[in-house]
């Protein structure tokens, strides 16, 4: 096992500057799955006054949130319990 992570350990070291750059933006790039098109994403406003907005989980809850929700950013990586919207148009 140590003699694995030895060898991966090299082959990050033997990477150019210009290879790490690449795979960074290979992974950013690749069509994950997001928090932001997840059903169980809900959209609270802090107060009546306040003009911002919190997303949470309605899955996951939180005991330190107002909302008693965990909550979120858009663009994380959704976890296992995602459900993609349906994106209806209106007639």
């Amino acid at each position: 096992m140590a003699e694995k992570c030895d060898n991966e350990v090299r082959r990050m070291k033997e990477l150019t500057l210009a290879e790490l750059f690449q795979a960074e933006a290979d992974y950013s790039s690749a069509k994950l799955k997001r928090c932001g098109t997840c059903v169980h994403r809900k959209r609270f406003a802090l107060n009546e006054r306040s003009a911002k907005v919190v997303q949470c989980c309605e899955l996951q809850p939180s005991k330190r949130s107002n909302s008693g929700y965990k909550t979120i950013k858009v663009t994380d990586v959704a976890c296992t319990n995602y459900q993609e919207t349906s994106k209806q148009k209106p007639t």
